[in-house]
């Protein structure tokens, strides 16, 4: 038996009703509303969640790709990484330990996370984590050309470490700048 609830406007989340533990409706519509505070490319929101017995699925929904490009791909890849981090983040906050499997379903190539949880106390992090998100701001102002401090580095290099990822700075004899401002990386001797 299914039950279907609105969580956030422009994504579906299917709710089953589930034996053992596991997050409550209101619980999870909480998580689900925070996470949908998560940039994406024009405020498309190009994701779906489909919520089973084996966890929160996030999902890649392409028809909101805004076009029919490589790039236009990786926008909504992009997108949906921050959703997931945000979705993570906000279960932690609620008493949820997430354990995240990329990509769970090789036949299914928009099937891009499946996130399976664990009843476990908040600590005090990830709620000052959660409580953050609705304060983020987009800000499209070019980046200023400068180097990174090296203290900034190495705290980027240990949140990504902290969350399975590794972090890799690419070095400017390796890219160069358009004249529009896109950059493109040199492989070997060429660009």
């Amino acid at each position: 038996m299914a039950t279907r609830c609105s969580v956030a406007q422009m994504y579906l989340v299917e709710v089953r009703l589930l034996a053992g533990t596991f997050p409550d409706t209101a619980t999870l519509e909480t998580a689900l509303d925070i996470a949908a505070r998560a940039p994406s490319v024009q405020n498309a929101q190009p994701w779906r969640w489909r919520v089973s017995r084996d966890g929160v699925g996030l999902y890649a929904d392409w028809s909101r790709q805004l076009g029919n490009t490589e790039s236009d791909r990786r926008d909504v890849l992009l997108s949906c990484g921050a959703v997931l981090d945000h979705c993570v983040t906000a279960f932690a906050a609620v008493g949820w330990y997430p354990r995240v499997r990329r990509f769970p379903d090789p036949d299914d190539t928009s099937h891009l996370a499946l996130i399976e949880l664990v009843e476990l106390p908040a600590r005090q992090v990830n709620i000052e984590l959660a409580a953050a998100i609705p304060r983020r701001r987009a800000d499209r102002r070019r980046y200023r050309a400068r180097p990174i401090p090296a203290g900034t580095l190495e705290w980027f290099h240990i949140r990504a470490a902290r969350s399975g990822v590794t972090l890799g700075v690419v070095p400017k004899i390796r890219w160069t700048r358009l004249d529009d401002g896109d950059v493109i990386l040199r492989y070997g001797g060429g660009v």
